[in-house]
């Protein structure tokens, strides 16, 4: 996790167990399983520390051009 400031950090995910497992298996679920459910859950983990906390995905997969992550995401707050 980088802390830029009180209201922004980035969580960056470099390896995950996982998306390797969904990749492999190549039907698609990873867009499924890693845009859509781990989004919510973020959002949901977020707002229990604070409502008004935004969490947007930056890099999440399917990937396509980007090696140095399984996935990427911003925790925002708009005061």
């Amino acid at each position: 996790m980088d802390i830029e400031s009180p209201e922004r950090a980035i969580l960056t995910i470099r390896t995950c167990p996982t998306l390797a497992a969904l990749e492999k298996e190549g039907t698609g679920r990873e867009k499924l399983i890693c845009q859509d459910l781990t989004t919510s859950l973020f959002t949901r983990i977020a707002h229990h520390f604070n409502p008004k906390m935004i969490v947007t995905a930056l890099k999440v997969p399917p990937r396509k051009s980007y090696s140095n992550c399984s996935s990427q995401w911003e925790f925002r707050l708009d005061r």
